[in-house]
């Protein structure tokens, strides 16, 4: 596995952005201009990067996350437009009220649902 974000995907590999707010509480997707990038392998964390928008409009942050291929995004909250806009581009939307690594356990132990 290289230390490339663009490297492909291997079979049971996932990339959950979760966002990022100097490890407060998790931001409202439209406030987010930084994401912690996790690569699960089999449900286990084999790495974690940050990820920075250039910039908040919604376009570019939608593909800035499928530049970097991830699967799931985790949020306080999306707007209704926002959360069409990543589920069209096949993108997995999901709240939690917390911190990062509080988000990351929660989705890694299976308690979060899509929306």
């Amino acid at each position: 596995m290289g230390n490339d974000i663009h490297t492909p995907k291997m079979k049971g590999m996932e990339h959950v952005a979760i966002a990022y707010n100097g490890g407060k509480e998790l931001p409202y997707f439209e406030q987010t201009l930084y994401f912690e990038l996790y690569n699960l392998m089999f449900g286990k964390k084999v790495r974690k990067m940050m990820l920075s928008l250039p910039d908040s409009r919604l376009s570019t942050s939608i593909s800035t996350l499928q530049d970097v291929r991830a699967d799931v995004v985790i949020c306080r909250g999306f707007a209704p437009h926002a959360l069409h806009d990543l589920k069209k581009a096949g993108i997995k939307c999901l709240t939690f009220e917390g911190s990062t690594k509080a988000a990351l356990r929660a989705y890694m132990e299976g308690k979060l649902e899509e929306l």
